[in-house]
């Protein structure tokens, strides 16, 4: 069973995983796929499934399919708050819980809302 820093190391990759690519993407997902290995996750070898496709696309390519998967008509809606309670209030109170929590915490969340999951990602790992 993993420990509790491991699980945050975890979830920090994950979070790097899930924002723009970058140069280092490739050996981010390769790192990923040796550390849920040495966890014995589930999850392996899906991630160096990933890790191997990610090896055969070029850097213009990752953007796209990143753009396209949770930017423009998302695929898949990076925002948790999005997901739980649409574009509501209730998703301001959680947005605004959330920034209380980041500020407690001394956690800065960066660019994205604060319920991007790659941002929320980040704030486990830190925690």
């Amino acid at each position: 069973m993993a420990t509790f820093s491991e699980r945050q190391d975890v979830c920090r990759v994950f979070a790097a995983l899930l924002t723009y690519p970058d140069n280092a993407v490739r050996t981010t997902a390769s790192a990923c796929a040796d550390r849920l290995r040495q966890l014995d996750s589930a999850a392996a070898p899906a991630m160096a499934r990933f890790a191997t496709f990610l090896q055969f696309q070029d850097r213009s390519r990752l953007e796209e399919l990143f753009t396209a998967t949770f930017d423009l008509q998302p695929v898949c809606h990076p925002y948790v708050g999005y997901l739980l309670c649409g574009e509501s209030q209730q998703r301001t109170f959680f947005l605004i819980r959330l920034q209380q929590l980041f500020k407690e915490h001394g956690f800065a969340g960066g660019a994205e809302l604060p319920d991007h999951l790659a941002t929320l990602l980040r704030f486990v790992g830190t925690i």
